[in-house]
């Protein structure tokens, strides 16, 4: 959450005032940290826009309580208590029958141009691969807090010595060069992330037309382009077509948020990969790996 405070700053306006309270004595939880900033980005974008006139947005952490602990019916409470992530704002609020849909897919209050409908379907999708839950209680007017719960994990034993952590097969060795394209702001900041986390140079477009043009001023260096498939200027697929033009050798993978959508996968060339959003970040970098490692073996 630190880490993200200087990315969240640049996004919120300066009539919001962002508020850190970071937890004391929080036990770790197993969670991939890529997602996690998704989450929290996710929730911060829809405080910052129910807070058109200004207000507070606070993110903090802490131990869940006994109270909190009350588990989902048929599973068993986490055996090493919760960890709560909170996010609260002053904004305009939701009524009871907007709460109820929040975490459909598509679903959105934002009109038609202004939101995709996906951001809290995604969240409750990672919060849940994560064995945790997520609640939230809103009033008009009155702003809304949402509380991400995750299960603490036991404290993993000290390595021995002489020991060494293994090398994630995801990892960008050498510092390949990787083109990203994505429209979504927010998305885009976590994917450049997950990238340069893992050793890898990132060379990120806003638009399929935006990553053509970086492919054209960086011809020799990109070794991979990942592409959203739904775009303004040029889809994936359209931009795809002219980077192979240019670079008949480069390798791409599509990534979606209508993967399963038939109409998007029959827009997919043949041969190249569709993986569908949310995505962890073992699984893309796993998948980038594996082709990067592929086309060097055709060399």
């Amino acid at each position: 959450i630190e880490n993200l405070l200087k990315m969240l700053r640049r996004l919120i306006p300066e009539d919001i005032r962002l508020v850190w309270r970071p937890g004391q004595g929080i036990p770790p939880v197993a969670a991939d940290p890529s997602q996690l900033e998704q989450v929290l980005m996710n929730l911060c974008v829809n405080a910052r826009d129910a807070m058109p006139g200004g207000g507070e947005l606070a993110i903090e952490t802490r131990v869940a309580d006994a109270a909190e602990r009350v588990g989902t019916p048929g599973e068993p409470l986490p055996p090493e208590g919760e960890v709560v992530l909170v996010v609260a704002d002053t904004g305009c609020g939701m009524d009871a029958a907007v709460q109820e849909r929040i975490f459909e897919p598509f679903f959105s209050t934002k009109g038609p141009s202004k939101g995709t409908g996906l951001g809290l379907a995604t969240v409750y999708a990672i919060v849940k691969r994560h064995g945790g839950r997520i609640e939230v209680a809103s009033e008009v007017e009155r702003g809304t807090v949402c509380k991400v719960y995750l299960p603490a994990a036991p404290l993993a034993p000290t390595p021995a010595a002489g020991s060494s952590e293994p090398l994630r097969a995801s990892g960008g060795r050498g510092g390949d060069t990787v083109l990203i394209a994505e429209d979504e702001e927010l998305v885009r900041n976590v994917l450049v992330r997950m990238f340069q986390r893992a050793g890898y140079r990132v060379l990120a477009a806003i638009n399929g037309r935006d990553a053509v043009t970086l492919l054209e001023q960086h011809r020799d260096e990109v070794r991979l382009a990942v592409l959203d498939v739904v775009m303004p200027e040029l889809s994936g697929p359209e931009a795809y077509e002219r980077l192979v033009a240019l670079r008949p050798d480069l390798p791409a993978l599509f990534i979606s948020g209508y993967a399963d959508d038939s109409r998007a996968a029959t827009r997919i060339p043949p041969g190249v990969r569709l993986l569908e959003k949310p995505v962890s970040a073992d699984v893309l970098l796993g998948a980038v790996a594996a082709l990067l490692a592929e086309r060097k073996q055709s060399l």
